[in-house]
């Protein structure tokens, strides 16, 4: 499939959007723009994180780059194809 072929393309946009999160995060954290509740959290850290807040960025990231990759692909070979050219 077009998403397998485009892997690499996949993987970096995760890694980034991880990586970009793992900065921004703690920024907003200490500036008070949100918070995360013990309440609410399973209580697992990973580098200071909760793993909620891991997976949350790494399926954020994954949409993205899954949604931009099925558009462009849309835009080459299908309908949207069409309509553009």
């Amino acid at each position: 499939s077009f998403l397998k072929k485009n892997i690499k393309i996949v993987l970096l946009t995760v890694l980034f959007g991880v990586t970009y999160n793992f900065i921004v995060d703690p920024i907003a954290t200490n500036l008070s723009i949100w918070t995360v509740s013990s309440d609410n959290s399973l209580g697992i850290m990973i580098f200071g994180f909760p793993i909620e807040d891991i997976v949350f960025f790494a399926l954020v990231a994954l949409t993205i780059s899954s949604a931009t990759l099925s558009f462009i692909h849309s835009l080459k070979y299908g309908r949207l194809g069409k309509i553009f050219r």
